[in-house]
């Protein structure tokens, strides 16, 4: 059984086409770490996971792989409908993520530039309308959450795109922002700020490009 906990929406797809769809379950994890070294990250705070079946309902395997997980210590929820939690958690994520990457800013100067902070919320607003077409039950007041949660971030807070973006790595763009793009023009739902995000990113993707 494949519990997926990466960043995004559609890592439970993706593996469910490599895996069969019978193997993968949705995962939502709250964590806080660094990667301080190749093959070392440094876990900076405690773990929660969110975990529940891809259409929706509680199942034995779910309460049996986060019966596995709470007896290792970890904080568990099976949720009824993890699609909600997922897409909560993402509405944030890819906004702030998009927005500091493409920047190249930490929290504190997106949110002081009236410009970037107003960008940054319209980012978010626009998964919410994505996801609301398809048919996804995002509560009416998570982006006011967020606008309290920012700022109540350190104002050199910067998430791991923006991170990999600098040391030239490969960008996790495709789910943080190329999929709210694909899902938004596939639903008709325009995404204007999360296009420029992509489109100005996209050259990224797989580290910085070689100039010729």
């Amino acid at each position: 059984m494949v519990v997926p906990l990466q960043n995004g929406i559609d890592a439970t797809e993706r593996l469910g086409r490599i895996v069969g769809e019978d193997a993968v379950v949705v995962g939502i994890t709250y964590v806080s770490s660094t990667r301080t070294a190749p093959a070392t990250i440094d876990h900076t705070a405690n773990t929660r996971i969110i975990l529940g079946e891809p259409g929706g309902g509680l199942s034995p395997r779910a309460e049996a792989i986060a019966d596995v997980l709470r007896r290792a210590g970890v904080d568990v929820e099976v949720h009824p409908d993890p699609l909600v939690p997922l897409w909560e958690k993402f509405v944030g994520l890819s906004a702030v993520a998009g927005m500091a990457t493409l920047t190249r800013l930490p929290l504190g100067p997106i949110l002081a530039c009236p410009e970037t902070h107003e960008g940054l919320f319209a980012a978010m607003e626009e998964v919410v309308a994505v996801g609301h077409a398809l048919g996804i039950a995002i509560p009416a007041d998570c982006v006011d959450g967020f606008r309290a949660l920012v700022r109540s971030l350190p104002p050199r807070a910067r998430p791991s795109m923006a991170v990999d973006l600098e040391a030239g790595r490969r960008l996790e763009l495709e789910s943080v922002n190329g999929v709210v793009v694909r899902l938004g023009r596939d639903a008709g739902v325009p995404t204007p700020m999360n296009v420029a995000i992509y489109a100005a990113l996209k050259p990224y993707l797989n580290g910085a490009p070689a100039l010729p």
